[in-house]
């Protein structure tokens, strides 16, 4: 046997925790990657990375002791529904959109076949990974934020990228929740950590991220309220980040106070962009009565309302941004059907241009029809309900819970349907951990392995 292949055989779960941590976080890998070597991004590049980190999962954690579960079948399901979309609807997106869907789509086959043992022993190959993000992440950010400080946008673009901070945000929560759950935290070590966290923290806090923040505090607040870990630790982590977050707030006080603005109501509308004189499509011409009249009312009431003259939206205000966008998708559900209208089939009814729902529930609903949405929302139930029910059995499961809880929560501001890998291989990941018992693999934990208990 070839010297790397004994590597392969005695470091195998090390690796895997490695590249699944590369993969989870693929978005700050990439903008790294792209971002060292001059770039804006490159599609082939992208793919053949997405495609590599899947293809190595799988590969590291193939066996043969498979099971059929429940949520095997919803998936299933889920596959033929968006089929028939595609079929009914025709090509409704770019070509790289249903490459990025097939690629999200094959994160669960490829995730099924993770067990407790893979996350166990391969944590350390997974903190690794996801600390050298973190830390390059954040010292770019700085020099982001430096040569950025006054401008008017409140994040900072780094390396071309407007979302990289939250990107490196998420790496750190995490990181967060593998320290947490993985790691007996001392008293000094829990104060190490503190002071660690309260840096990052403050500049992604500074970058004006936010909801990633609420996805973080939203999961460990459950997680401490479920007993998974000791309070005294889960109090640390939250000072810390509270701190972090006054410090950076306090540093950018005028985007925060404009963010603030928003939050309230106000400026919703662009005062500065010149309306738009009214046409016949966008406002149809009404009789007396204020009954639209003919076949002019036919024709307008299938313009979503981001259409209207009215919807004069102030593209900085990201609060207004995503009420216009729900109200297009409000628009058009009872049109959907079974199928719906097709990937990115919102994207071309709404006339807020380039812009998605930004909640992955809602677009399955839109774009796959009723059978989708109610399918995607089925397999992200039962695989947190599921991992939630052995939760308090080993320390991997707690950690998946976790990881899961905080995606899914990221799909309600942040989702793009056809970007949701991350949240197919937590789930494929769940399906794995929690298939029968008589044919899991039984659990078997190393010495040093994760020892925190509820306290």
């Amino acid at each position: 046997m070839s010297d790397w292949m004994r590597l392969l055989v005695r470091d195998r779960q090390t690796i895997f925790g490695a590249v699944f941590a590369a993969f989870i976080s693929s978005h700050a890998a990439l903008v790294l990657l792209f971002g060292f070597a001059g770039s804006l991004g490159n599609a082939i590049f992208t793919g053949l990375f997405l495609s590599l980190t899947t293809a190595v999962i799988w590969f590291l954690t193939f066996r043969n002791d498979f099971a059929v579960s429940a949520l095997d079948y919803i998936f299933v399901g889920l596959v033929a529904v968006i089929l028939c979309s595609v079929l009914s609807n025709g090509l409704t997106a770019e070509p790289k959109e249903y490459v990025l869907l097939i690629l999200t789509l094959f994160a669960y086959p490829a995730c099924r076949f993770i067990r407790v043992d893979d996350l166990t022993r391969g944590r350390h190959g997974f903190d690794f990974v996801q600390a050298v993000l973190v830390v390059i992440g954040t010292a770019a950010t700085i020099a982001a934020l430096v040569g950025q400080w006054n401008g008017f946008r409140s994040k900072p673009i780094i390396f071309g990228f407007d979302g990289a901070a939250i990107y490196f945000l998420q790496s750190l929560s995490y990181l967060v929740f593998s320290v947490l759950i993985a790691r007996q935290l001392t008293a000094f070590r829990a104060f190490l950590f503190f002071f660690l966290l309260i840096i990052p923290m403050a500049i992604f806090a500074a970058s004006m991220v936010r909801f990633v923040f609420v996805a973080l505090v939203g999961t460990l607040v459950l997680a401490t309220y479920l007993g998974f870990w000791r309070r005294k630790n889960i109090l640390i982590v939250v000072a810390a980040i509270v701190i972090g977050i006054a410090a950076g707030f306090v540093s950018r006080s005028t985007h925060v106070l404009r963010y603030s603005t928003y939050a309230m109501g106000a400026d919703q509308i662009d005062s500065t962009r010149t309306p738009q004189p009214e046409n016949q499509l966008s406002r149809p011409q009404t009789a007396p009565t204020g009954v639209p009249t003919g076949k002019q009312a036919t024709r307008s009431q299938a313009l979503a309302p981001s259409c209207s003259t009215d919807a004069n939206v102030n593209m900085q205000n990201s609060i207004a941004i995503r009420k216009v966008l729900l109200y297009d998708a409000a628009f058009m559900l009872p049109s959907a059907g079974l199928f719906g209208h097709g990937l990115d089939g919102f994207m071309r009814k709404s006339c807020l241009t380039g812009h998605q729902i930004h909640n992955s529930f809602v677009q399955a609903f839109v774009e796959f029809g009723w059978l989708g949405g109610i399918l995607f929302a089925m397999l992200v139930a039962k695989s947190w309900w599921s991992i939630l029910k052995v939760a308090r059995r080993d320390a991997a499961s707690r950690f998946a819970f976790c990881c899961l809880t905080f995606v899914v929560l990221l799909c309600l501001a942040h989702g793009r349907f056809s970007r949701e890998a991350v949240v197919f291989a937590w789930i494929g990941a769940v399906a794995g951990m929690t298939q029968p018992a008589r044919i899991r693999s039984p659990v078997t934990e190393p010495a040093e392995s994760f020892v925190s208990r509820p306290s």
